[in-house]
């Protein structure tokens, strides 16, 4: 009989603008989700809390501090007994705990946002003026507007690379997730002499990623299999998530890549973890 080979956890990573800090979503199990701090400086974790149902981390953002998160989650057990399953939250990295909350009438359409500044966000959603859930209000200082940027498929995500400085192919303007769409889109980033460029191909419901690293006067291509995220860190160091583990990765005079393990994820399990109070108010 084959022994069951347990499969890798997924990692996928936002980076701070303006801080040596990142968001780390693990998931797997099938239906857990954790998210650990990361600082990219000494390379060390805060493991967070964990989420049973899903959180659309294509959704998410980063305040520029790297301090608080925006994400979307579902539970859609939910439905049964709430009037959503969806909602949008504002948390402090690494906790998933609402400092304030947007209920989600409408599923998976739209949801999630963007941080404009530190003190300012805007929310994925249709409607003009979205309510707050009464118990998790944003405070007065900080601004919040909406705007309809993605109905529900990776518009969102588009949008937060190009601000971030990834040129992405067809351009992601105000496409609303709806009418034609390309079924092979490219993004690219360049650093120094390299360029990582992601090219994304859509079968039916199913999207696949493929990762290379470019060096076009020479020219070099670096595939990268298996890879989940990819991206130069704040320090301009080469980084990327495979198997479940982190990676830095520094370009050798042979034309390789050579990986240096920065921490593996796969043998963490589902618990309880409570956010310190400090965590639980703006």
């Amino acid at each position: 009989m084959t022994p069951h080979i347990k499969p890798p956890c997924r990692l996928y990573v936002i980076l701070a603008r303006k801080a040596p800090v990142a968001a780390v979503f693990r998931r797997g199990p099938s239906k857990w989700v954790q998210l650990i701090k990361w600082h990219t400086a000494t390379d060390t974790f805060e493991q967070g809390q964990w989420f049973h149902g899903r959180i659309y981390e294509r959704r998410s953002d980063l305040s520029p501090s790297g301090s608080n998160l925006i994400y979307f989650a579902a539970q859609y057990h939910r439905h049964l007994v709430e009037s959503f399953c969806t909602w949008t939250v504002v948390s402090k990295l690494p906790s998933l705990t609402a400092l304030a909350l947007w209920p989600n009438t409408m599923g998976t359409w739209y949801g999630g946002g963007l941080f404009v500044t530190e003190n300012r966000l805007v929310l994925n959603t249709d409607r003009e003026r979205p309510a707050p859930d009464e118990a998790h209000r944003p405070p007065r200082y900080m601004k919040v507007t909406a705007r309809p940027y993605d109905v529900g498929g990776d518009g969102l995500q588009d949008i937060r690379l190009a601000r971030d400085g990834w040129s992405v192919v067809p351009e992601p303007g105000d496409w609303l997730g709806v009418g034609p769409q390309s079924t092979l889109r490219n993004r690219s980033r360049k650093h120094r002499e390299f360029r990582l460029v992601v090219t994304i191909t859509h079968e039916g419901f199913s999207e696949r990623e493929i990762y290379e690293l470019l060096n076009p006067a020479t020219p070099t291509r670096i595939e990268l299999p298996e890879v989940t995220w990819a991206d130069w860190d704040q320090q301009g160091r080469f980084v990327f998530a495979r198997g479940g583990r982190l990676f830095s990765g520094r370009y050798a005079e042979t034309g390789r890549l050579v990986p240096e393990e920065l921490a593996d994820f796969n043998n963490a399990e589902p618990e309880p973890v409570e956010a310190p109070e400090w965590m639980k108010v703006w």
